[in-house]
C-alpha cells in the first residue's frame, strides 16, 4: 500500500520532467522512464488513462525538446519503448498517436503490423523501429525558432547567361562603339541655323 502511494507520484514526476523547459532535466529524466514503466506494468498498477498520460508526456517532451539531438534521440527511444510495452495491454494509446498532426490511421495500423505482429525471425532492428516511430510523430517534434519560419529556396530554370541574341547585341554594340561618329553630331550641326 505504501509502495503504491509513493510510486505513482514518482512516475508522474519523472514523465512530467520530460517536458519541463530544461534540457538537462529532460536528459536526466529520460533514462529513468523505462525502468519505472517496466515496474509499473509488471505490478499491473497502470490504467488506460495512465498509459495515455505517460505517452502524452513523452510526446510533450518531443514537442518541447525535439530541436536538440540528444533529447530527441532519448525521447524517441523512450516513446518507442512505451508504445511497444503498452500497446498490447492498453489499445487506447493508438488513439493518442492519431492526435499527432499528419499521422493517419493507416500509418498507425502499418506501424502496429511492422512492430507488434512481426515474427521473431522477421523482427525489425531498433534503428528501423525508431525511424518508423519518428515518422509517426514527426508532426509533433519541436524545431528551433530559426527553423520554424524558414522558407525553402526554389530555383526556377534560369535562362543561359550567354545566348546567341546577347552575343549578336554585343557584336552590334562593338561595331557602333568602333565608329568615330555615331550620328549624334549631325543633329547639332550648324547647317540648320538659317531656319530659326
Amino acid at each position: 500500500m505504501f509502495f503504491q502511494e509513493i510510486f505513482t507520484p514518482i512516475i508522474v514526476f519523472v514523465f512530467t520532467a520530460l517536458s519541463l523547459n530544461d534540457t538537462t532535466t529532460c536528459n536526466k529524466a529520460a533514462p529513468l522512464c523505462w525502468p519505472l514503466l517496466k515496474q509499473i506494468i509488471a505490478d499491473q498498477h497502470l490504467t488506460d488513462v495512465g498509459a495515455v498520460h505517460l505517452l502524452q508526456a513523452v510526446l510533450h517532451g518531443l514537442q518541447q525538446h525535439g530541436e536538440h539531438e540528444s533529447c530527441q534521440s532519448q525521447l524517441l527511444t523512450v516513446g518507442l519503448q512505451c508504445y511497444e510495452a503498452m500497446r498490447p495491454l492498453y489499445p487506447g494509446i493508438a488513439a493518442t498517436l492519431l492526435q499527432v498532426p499528419n499521422c493517419t490511421e493507416a500509418m498507425v495500423k502499418a506501424f502496429d503490423e511492422r512492430i507488434l505482429q512481426s515474427t521473431p525471425n522477421k523482427q525489425a532492428s531498433e534503428k528501423k523501429k525508431k525511424d518508423m516511430f519518428k515518422k509517426l510523430v514527426a508532426g509533433v517534434i519541436g524545431q528551433s525558432l530559426g527553423q520554424l519560419f524558414k522558407k525553402e529556396v526554389n530555383f526556377r530554370n534560369l535562362p543561359p547567361l550567354f545566348s546567341k541574341k546577347s552575343q549578336q547585341r554585343a557584336h552590334q554594340q562593338a561595331r557602333v562603339d568602333a565608329e568615330p561618329d555615331a550620328g549624334l553630331s549631325s543633329l547639332f550641326a550648324p547647317q540648320n541655323e538659317s531656319r530659326l
